[in-house]
């Protein structure tokens, strides 16, 4: 907790940045914006939940919102990621409203950003002629960095990254054989860490 604390303290530090140590005029005014990347996911241990058997994978990267200032917007960030392990495959999937400060530099822009919100992962293994899924989603956190710049004013390109806190708790399910099973969980949960290019378009 004390990694979020600090980067909402990050975040409001951009968002409150006065314009005059900015040079020149923001080229990203107020309005809607969306963003798309594509890039490599990867798992972070966290507590006993270690990466061990996890291999690196893709990560799909969609937001979209608005930009109430220059230097401050609110989104909606969805991601969809694989996960390959050395029992299974399967996906990571978020969906968390998020806060963004960001920093226009000329042509160039720095971002951070805050997000609390939804996340499941979902892994399938095979036992014979059993299916394991396991599921595990509720209010997760995040925290973001990035950094693009304006190829021309309604377009920039540029890099995102996000690093995925999810505490112990929520629900873990699976299905055994037909049969669904769901109990508590209290065991540490796996993080993840997401690197993506990325474009963004101001209307």
């Amino acid at each position: 907790m004390q990694v979020f604390r600090g980067m909402a303290l990050v975040v409001a530090l951009l968002a409150c940045t006065v314009p005059g140590l900015v040079q020149g005029d923001p080229l990203a005014d107020e309005g809607p914006e969306a963003m798309a990347g594509l890039g490599l996911l990867s798992c972070a241990s966290s507590g006993d939940a270690r990466c061990s058997g996890f291999d690196t994978s893709y990560q799909v990267w969609l937001s979209g919102g608005y930009r109430f200032l220059p230097y401050f917007g609110a989104y909606l960030d969805v991601t969809i990621g694989g996960v390959s392990t050395d029992v299974g495959s399967g996906h990571v999937l978020t969906v968390m409203p998020t806060l963004r400060g960001i920093l226009p530099l000329d042509a160039f822009e720095l971002m951070g950003g805050v997000g609390l919100g939804y996340a499941q992962v979902k892994v399938d293994t095979v036992f014979g002629t059993d299916v394991s899924d396991k599921r595990v989603g509720w209010l997760n956190y995040k925290f973001s960095v990035g950094a693009s710049y304006r190829v021309i004013p309604m377009l920039a390109l540029g890099v995102n990254a996000e690093y995925l806190l999810r505490p112990a708790g929520g629900e873990r399910c699976g299905s055994f054989g037909g049969v669904d099973v769901c109990v508590d969980n209290e065991d540490d949960l796996h993080d993840f860490v997401s690197v993506v290019l990325m474009g963004a378009v101001r209307f």
